[in-house]
């Protein structure tokens, strides 16, 4: 019996000394602990203050029956799935919004290619339709990436910096900063360009660098096709539910209306 009172004191005094040299520790090295605290915090306030939001958008679809006759032609919404043949039913139409041809349309029809954003603070924000100007790269090939900085100067006249060109395992930079006119088509070091003011061109965005982006055309396409998501809405229903996220809330749910209308036009056709 002495024993086990022993044997449980020894526990006691060993758990108090290990409590004890816990709290000895930190108290030497608080600013550490400090300093950890500091700059997991610093991190975190800078990935939340420098990454873009993102939204989601929602739209339902509700398809006829088979009975009713129309549809899209499969061989062309399959063609990229390998499904040919057979009767065609709701099933059959979630993989018709899944399909490349359709987003592929959509991207072509909204330029989806095209990006131009404006640094605010940390963050780049997209302006999508809000763009003060429109940037078209005549000879352009769909799988370039070519990148530029467009700065409004005056009513007549834009500076361009920041030229880049990739193709390939090739980048093509230059430094060379260039004052031009809008509405001209312009030599410049990654090929011509044609720089189109919007209704959004004023005063405001003068001496504000706008960073138009164009992307390669098929990662364009199969990156909304990866966030694109397709459902149904329920197991005995007809209705098809379509979420994206993106960015800009404005250009998500000009895809999703964009990416119905087409499906609509070739059900018609």
């Amino acid at each position: 019996m002495n024993t086990e009172y022993k044997n449980n004191d020894v526990r006691k005094q060993e758990s108090e000394i290990n409590i004890s040299d816990i709290f000895h520790l930190i108290l030497a090295n608080w600013y550490w602990f400090v300093l950890s605290v500091l700059v997991c915090g610093g991190v975190a306030c800078f990935y939340l203050k420098s990454s873009s939001k993102i939204y989601s958008r929602k739209a339902s679809v509700l398809i006829r029956d088979d009975s009713k006759g129309g549809g899209m032609s499969e061989s062309a919404a399959f063609s990229d799935l390998s499904l040919l043949g057979g009767k065609r039913n709701v099933d059959n139409e979630v993989l018709v919004f899944q399909s490349r041809h359709l987003m592929e349309e959509v991207a072509r029809r909204l330029h989806l290619d095209m990006s131009y954003q404006v640094k605010n603070g940390l963050r780049n924000d997209e302006l999508y339709t809000h763009a003060p100007v429109t940037v078209s790269f005549p000879e352009a090939e769909e799988r370039q990436v070519i990148k530029v900085v467009v700065t409004p100067v005056d009513s007549a006249t834009v500076r361009l910096s920041g030229f880049s060109l990739a193709v390939g395992g090739g980048v093509v930079r230059s430094e060379e900063v260039l004052d031009v006119h809008l509405n001209d088509t312009v030599s410049t070091p990654i090929g011509p360009m044609v720089i189109t003011p919007t209704l959004y061109y004023t005063d405001v965005f003068y001496g504000k660098p706008v960073n138009v982006v164009k992307s390669n055309l098929e990662g364009v396409i199969e990156g909304y096709r990866g966030r694109l998501k397709v459902s149904l809405a329920g197991k005995t229903t007809t209705i098809i539910n379509l979420v994206l996220e993106d960015v800009s809330t404005a250009r998500a749910e000009d895809i999703l209306n964009m990416l119905i209308a087409v499906y609509n036009e070739d059900v018609i056709n």
